[in-house]
């Protein structure tokens, strides 16, 4: 019973919707014509002066320009930034025996003389008496 009615509603949206769309297409399309259009003037871009002598500029014949040839600029005083520090040489530090893992048939420890499971019941106790204090 509600099907009907939800595909009429559907359809009513869907046909409300094209018609919206194609009035508005219609009226931008309606302004877009009335746009007018700028075209350039008859004629030509540029002419020749009438006085092709130009405008008078006064002192125009003065040396003072050449007065830059003739006298050198004073010398400029360069600084240079200081040098690098040189690179200082870390310690190496070389592991002890203790430290380097032992492996057994393809099991690594960390603690000589233990096996695997031997060696992660042994952290789960320190870790356990840590834990409690």
């Amino acid at each position: 019973m509600r099907t009907p009615n939800a595909f009429l509603a559907a359809l009513t949206v869907f046909l409300g919707a094209s018609v919206a769309t194609r009035l508005a297409t219609d009226q931008a399309v309606q302004k877009l014509a009335q746009v007018p259009l700028i075209e350039a003037e008859p004629g030509p871009v540029k002419r020749r002066p009438l006085d092709p002598g130009g405008l008078p500029i006064p002192n125009q014949d003065m040396l003072v320009f050449g007065l830059l040839e003739i006298i050198p600029p004073p010398p400029r005083k360069v600084t240079l930034a200081p040098l690098p520090e040189e690179p200082i040489e870390l310690p190496t530090r070389s592991a002890s025996t203790t430290e380097l893992p032992i492996s057994t048939k393809g099991q690594t420890s960390w603690v000589r003389g233990l096996k695997v499971s031997e060696t992660h019941a042994e952290f789960r106790r320190i870790r356990r008496a840590f834990l409690a204090n």
